[in-house]
């Protein structure tokens, strides 16, 4: 398949140059139009899930805002003993796991092995990361709509654990609540978690992300609820769209399809693929 792919393109590269162009426009086109149709779909399964939860569903929501509630009541003391019980291996684990929650990290690791992924003809490590990449942005839309809303001021600002101001833009130290950081890193570890559920891969991609939280907690950038919310998010939203591709691709079965189109400059190859796990359609 991937000589085919390779004869195939080369062949193109020899019709005229308006021919190139049409294709290259229509290649575009419809891989914009795709992933927009796939990203909005995505988005709106999102929005909506609550709408579709079953009893387990919201056993396990309320169970996460429980979680919440109890962390809020024992942030100072936890604030406290990282404070008290400075270890050098601590700076260790937060200064390795900090960056694995920002987005200066995370979308050129996702997009490097996604890279290595096309590289090695690997699809499933190919739709992984894009799937991680995706998790992480809505997650990350989802924390930052809860921290404008309830302008938690972080710890380092010395106002106390229960000093919320509603709706606000900024300043930053007055959105502490979720973690972002957090919530990136679990939102990427959980996709690759449930991508690759035998062998290390959960162990170390739920480890990874760990360190992020412990190192936000470490750096007194947030308080521990904003770690256990953020990361449950996360969780929420790689594993829920994991599900929603996984359902789709089983209605789609995998296919190759090759079909010639004419041109007015020239004969015109189109190609459509649909991969598994994740369906890529390419039109040329």
């Amino acid at each position: 398949m991937h000589r085919l792919i390779c004869a195939l393109l080369g062949a193109l590269c020899l019709l005229p140059g308006p021919a190139w162009a049409a294709a290259a426009q229509s290649l575009s086109n419809n891989l914009l139009l795709d992933t927009a149709h796939t990203v909005i779909g995505d988005g709106l399964s999102l929005a909506t899930a609550p709408l579709h939860w079953d009893g387990r569903s919201w056993t396990l929501f309320a169970g996460v805002a429980a979680g919440t509630v109890g962390w809020m009541l024992i942030d100072e003391p936890i604030r406290k003993r990282f404070d008290q019980h400075p270890q050098e291996w601590d700076d260790t684990l937060s200064d390795n796991g900090n960056p694995l929650g920002s987005g200066k990290v995370l979308i050129p690791a996702l997009l490097g092995t996604a890279g290595l992924g096309l590289v090695s003809d690997n699809k499933r490590l190919v739709g992984s990361a894009a799937l991680a990449l995706e998790s992480a942005t809505f997650a990350t839309l989802i924390t930052g709509t809860l921290k404008a809303a309830t302008g938690r001021s972080r710890p380092g600002l010395e106002q106390g654990s229960q000093d919320w101001t509603g709706p606000r833009s900024g300043p930053n130290t007055r959105l502490s609540f979720p973690s972002g950081h957090t919530t990136g890193a679990f939102a990427v570890a959980s996709v690759f978690a449930s991508r690759y559920p035998d062998g290390l891969v959960p162990y170390l991609a739920y480890g990874l992300a760990t360190t992020t939280g412990y190192a936000r907690l470490e750096r007194d950038k947030h308080w521990a609820s904003d770690v256990w919310l953020g990361a449950a998010i996360g969780i929420w939203t790689g594993r829920s769209l994991v599900r929603r591709h996984a359902q789709n691709n089983a209605n789609q079965p995998s296919a190759v399809r090759l079909q010639l189109l004419p041109l007015l400059s020239g004969g015109l190859l189109m190609m459509t693929v649909t991969t598994d796990p994740m369906r890529h359609h390419s039109h040329g």
